[in-house]
């Protein structure tokens, strides 16, 4: 049986990662979060509530417990305050990996991780694992430090790079397409661009990529990411075919009217091949993966 540490449990893809892996491996589970009450599927399993920026705690824990795949679900993805809130970004993006990678060393462990399309700078996307970075906003600068620290420093490594990711939360966590959903359901006005390209992804499609990671001992970097590439505009509009919401409450605006304080990569988005060919992964177009979501939705509003 093995012995895996999810961090960041309770979040979007924790929370995905955690129901798929119970569900398909014979494995216990340490999870480390800071939800108040973790919805978990076995008596057997383990959670850890600890400030994981306490690098002696993490240490002492992770040493603890030995386990055999560390699982790192945390990240700081407010690109906007990662601008302002820099030392929480890089103490969460960046310096918490470097942590989880030197502890990975000593317990001689398959370490996965997570990144970014947004660590390139979007003139010429979707993006393919060999692509070079050039990040135009601190959140795709303190992810990049972190891959080139994994890359430089161990062997036993798998980066994840994913983008515009969505998918069902007990928790209640919020992204992109919650948003649409929700505003449209709330019949609220919604203003987007009709660039910022990028392939949204499905959070079970994660978790399923980090499985067959597992199972493959995948080291590396893969692209994980949707199969449809679209600007955000048409995202939404899907949205809103898909859940029969009313399209006509979605406009179309430039992005100078979005203030936004960081800067995004118009086209970012990530080429999937190797992925799908190495892992044998089936990445779910925008479509599916909102069916996907609405059947669980609907599932959780009927209970």
């Amino acid at each position: 049986m093995k012995r895996i540490a999810v961090l960041g449990a309770g979040g979007k893809i924790g929370e995905a990662v955690y129901k798929i892996l119970s569900r398909e491996l014979d494995a216990e589970f340490v999870l480390f979060t800071t939800e108040k009450k973790l919805i978990i599927e076995d008596y057997k399993d383990i959670i850890i509530r600890i400030d994981v920026t306490n690098k002696s705690l993490l240490k002492d824990e992770l040493y603890n417990y030995n386990p055999e795949v560390i699982i790192n679900c945390i990240a700081f993805t407010n690109v906007d305050l990662c601008e302002t809130e820099k030392k929480t970004a890089w103490e969460l993006n960046t310096t918490l990996v470097e942590n989880l990678m030197n502890i990975s060393k000593v317990l001689g462990c398959h370490f996965i991780t997570f990144s970014t399309d947004y660590i390139f700078n979007g003139n010429k996307g979707p993006y393919t694992e060999l692509d070079k970075p050039d990040p135009l906003n601190y959140y795709g600068k303190s992810k990049l430090a972190a891959e080139n620290l994994l890359i430089g420093n161990y062997d036993k490594y798998t980066i994840i790079r994913t983008n515009l990711v969505y998918g069902y939360s007990s928790y209640n966590k919020g992204d992109f397409i919650k948003w649409i959903i929700s505003s449209l359901q709330q019949n609220k006005d919604i203003y987007i661009v009709d660039s910022l390209y990028a392939n949204p992804t499905l959070t079970d499609d994660i978790a399923e990529a980090v499985m067959q990671i597992i199972f493959k001992s995948a080291y590396g970097i893969y692209n994980v990411a949707g199969s449809t590439y679209m600007d955000r505009l048409s995202i939404a509009k899907e949205v809103a075919k898909v859940f029969t919401l009313d399209e006509t409450l979605i406009h179309k605006t430039e992005i100078a009217e979005l203030k936004q304080k960081a800067i995004r990569p118009i086209k970012g988005g990530l080429v999937i091949l190797k992925a799908q060919t190495e892992l044998g992964l089936h990445l779910s177009s925008l479509e599916s993966g909102l069916i996907n979501l609405k059947l669980q939705l609907n599932k959780t509003y009927s209970e």
